[in-house]
């Protein structure tokens, strides 16, 4: 058990994979992708035992052909559909595709974004609004998104819980997924005091440069003030070390330099390493900013130098002597 900002974090101790669990998800990865599974029920009862390596879930969701065919022609609009999970259904369940390199349609393995609450306001299951299922088309380990999550959670920076799931659309079996804790307030109640905050997406390039104010995705917060992520931009671009050691420095700088310590331990080249994939939150009692990973799917195939990193506040600190 690790402290961050006073509240108790759970932290991911070393990674040890019993040899039977090892075998099953490379049994069930190499499973024909359309095959009809039999339902097997399993109860699940807690956010912890879901993303742990106690088993493999389930998720069997269920369409409306109408609903199906919205999905293949708008794949990144949100669908209702009932999903059966630990021997219960829930109706109006959100669905809705997601990728980039690794988008495919449901005719392949596509990777899903889950809302529970979406249609359904104030749904929950086991405490979350949602989770991602990522179909692992670029990672024929299966394994880098748990590896990498896990050393970020390791660490004094906030990494996504990960798990492993079977997914059923209509009866058909899609595959194995990689599970992922989605970034939402579920996420933010977990890691952080306060989640009244504002919760940015970096993607392509984004970063704490004046010229990019706009250029941020909001995922949380008040959608209609930018303020705090503007005064973070100011200082970052100031001269000199005050940014990360002012007595009301805006980054929490030990938890960042854990972020950059864990990039670069588990190879992940596709973050802020390169601005690209990776969340920024504001807690507003602290008014501190924390770094946030996501899309680990490439890590752990690459050595990257412990200063390579391009992000602009990286560059920033390592240019300090201090």
């Amino acid at each position: 058990m690790g402290l961050v900002n006073g509240r108790g974090i759970h932290r991911a101790p070393c990674v040890r994979l019993p040899g039977v669990l090892l075998l099953g998800v490379f049994l069930l990865a190499c499973g024909d992708p359309k095959q009809v599974w039999p339902e097997t029920e399993q109860e699940i009862t807690s956010a912890d035992q879901l993303f742990s390596l106690e088993q493999v879930a389930e998720f069997r969701f269920s369409l409306a052909d109408a609903d199906r065919s919205r999905l293949q022609a708008a794949p990144r609009e949100y669908v209702p559909a009932t999903m059966r999970f630990s021997g219960q259904d829930y109706e109006s369940v959100a669905i809705r595709l997601k990728g980039s390199y690794s988008f495919r349609d449901l005719n392949d393995k596509a990777a899903f974004k889950i809302k529970f609450d979406h249609f359904a306001a104030g749904q929950q299951i086991l405490g979350l609004r949602g989770i991602t299922l990522n179909n692992m088309t670029q990672d024929h380990t299966q394994m880098r998104e748990y590896l990498t999550y896990s050393v970020f959670r390791a660490g004094a920076s906030h990494g996504p819980r990960t798990g492993f799931a079977k997914v059923f659309i209509d009866g058909d079996y899609f595959g194995l997924y990689a599970m992922i804790e989605s970034i939402d307030r579920s996420f933010l109640a977990d890691n952080f005091a306060d989640t009244s905050g504002s919760l940015f997406e970096g993607d392509f390039g984004d970063d704490l440069l004046v010229d990019h104010l706009l250029e941020f995705d909001q995922d949380g917060g008040n959608s209609g003030s930018r303020d705090k992520l503007a005064e973070f931009i100011e200082a970052a671009n100031q001269p000199g070390d005050g940014i990360f050691f002012a007595e009301d420095s805006l980054p929490d700088t030990h938890a960042f330099l854990s972020f950059l310590a864990a990039e670069i331990i588990s190879g992940h080249w596709d973050s802020y390493w390169k601005s690209h994939n990776y969340r920024i939150y504001h807690e507003p009692t602290l008014n501190k900013w924390y770094f946030i990973p996501w899309g680990a799917d490439q890590s752990q195939r690459e050595d990257l130098l412990p200063f390579s990193s391009a992000g602009f506040l990286a560059q920033k600190c390592f240019a300090l002597p201090r």
